[in-house]
């Protein structure tokens, strides 16, 4: 974190604010490295093949929509998977209309045309979900005096999130969706190393989770 600038009427002293707002910065950098590899080891996200893969618990009540367009002749049929059968049903019919239409026109056309066939089902499957636009931020929080005393040379918290996801269920992705994976942890140096802190409901996440790979993700998304 840069703090704002002082003017200084001696070299010494410009030299010992500089000095440190670099080590502000490092502490800074230190720390979102200290978070990523927080999640990355403790497994609750697994990075394959440059994606990031967030660990999903327990299977989830899924509905498998199958939608049949007839549009200008043509007939398509789509599936879509979602936890929302509404959302299941309207994605099926928009992935059958992109398959049948020509221009924007005739894609709002399709979306107003009456399904020819829709077939719904519940099931459950395990599940993947899959980031992208990763970042860590973090906050440094003021050290009161005892704070500093103890060694304590840097306190905050750290957010891990992503920006979009999509879910996959046997056998297809879901559209990208805004992600509301946002995690948090609190981390502290002291007397030069770092600690982790998860709270309630990362404590609850890392009970919960099964272990997994990127094997497995390989094999669960074939």
């Amino acid at each position: 974190m840069k703090h704002a600038s002082l003017l200084w009427f001696t070299v010494v002293l410009m030299g010992l604010a500089l000095t440190s707002s670099a080590y502000a910065v490092s502490f800074e950098e230190e720390a979102q490295k200290v978070v990523m590899d927080y999640f990355l080891s403790s497994k609750l996200m697994r990075m394959c093949a440059e994606s990031f893969y967030f660990a999903t618990h327990d299977p989830q009540d899924l509905h498998r929509c199958e939608v049949c367009m007839d549009f200008q002749r043509g007939v398509m049929c789509r599936t879509a998977v979602s936890t929302d059968v509404n959302i299941a049903r309207l994605t099926a019919r928009d992935l059958a209309c992109d398959a049948l239409v020509h221009s924007t026109a005739e894609d709002v056309a399709c979306g107003q045309t009456p399904p020819a066939r829709v077939t719904c089902r519940a099931q459950q499957a395990e599940t993947v979900k899959q980031g992208q636009e990763v970042s860590v931020t973090v906050r440094q929080e003021k050290l009161s005096a005892a704070e500093k005393r103890k060694g304590i040379q840097w306190k905050g918290t750290g957010s891990l999130e992503a920006k979009i996801i999509r879910t996959y269920a046997h056998p297809t992705w879901s559209p990208w969706y805004a992600s509301p994976i946002k995690l948090y942890v609190t981390i502290i140096k002291e007397h030069g190393n770092w600690t982790v802190h998860p709270n309630e409901e990362i404590r609850t996440l890392l009970v919960q989770q099964e272990a997994t790979d990127c094997q497995r993700i390989e094999s669960v998304t074939k």
